[in-house]
């Protein structure tokens, strides 16, 4: 009976280990290599927790199977040590977007394909609202186009799977030229 249980916990064990290479790591890898995601909590901790599943699946399949207390020690901690390099790769990968587009006034007016990953940051950093149109300029150079009160900033192509259209920043001033409104748009 307990043979029985020990191949079913192993069973699902690996099952679990190939849904989380079929599915978590392809998302993680969309997301850092198609999107240049950046770190943020939640991304760390399924980066962790991936780690540590995929981890605790080996030791769990090399229990069932008497792996650890037999000379097969190695193999389980090769897979370990092995399973370790994804994680790297997605943290390396996030740590580098965060450098490469994080936002400087330089890098937005030099790599105007680029600012679709950089805008988000740009938000958080600066708030637009209530600015007038020069220091607006300042911060983000002529705008791409502009009528009347609206202005919009070409981001680049949308970040998605399949990237079909562009995205906007649209700036609309009040009749104060303050920034009233802002929004980012797919067309």
């Amino acid at each position: 009976m307990i043979g029985i249980i020990k191949k079913a916990i192993s069973f699902f064990a690996l099952i679990s280990g190939l849904l989380i290479l079929s599915f978590i790591y392809p998302t993680l890898f969309f997301y850092v290599n198609r999107i240049h995601g950046k770190p943020d909590l939640s991304i760390v901790i399924m980066l962790f927790l991936t780690h540590v599943i995929l981890v605790g699946n080996v030791f769990i399949f090399g229990w069932a199977f008497n792996f650890v207390k037999s000379t097969k020690k190695h193999v389980l901690i090769a897979v370990t040590v092995i399973s370790l390099f994804p994680t790297l790769y997605f943290g390396y990968g996030m740590y580098q977007n965060t450098l490469d587009w994080s936002f400087t006034v330089e890098k937005w007016k030099s790599h105007p394909q680029e600012r679709v990953y950089m805008v988000d940051e740009m938000l958080k950093k600066y708030e637009l609202r209530g600015r007038n149109r020069e220091e607006v300029e300042n911060l983000l150079g002529k705008p791409d186009q502009q009528k009347d009160d609206v202005v919009v900033y070409v981001l680049g192509d949308e970040r998605a799977l399949f990237s079909i259209d562009s995205e906007y920043l649209i700036i609309r001033y009040d009749q104060n030229e303050k920034v009233s409104n802002y929004s980012i748009s797919v067309d």
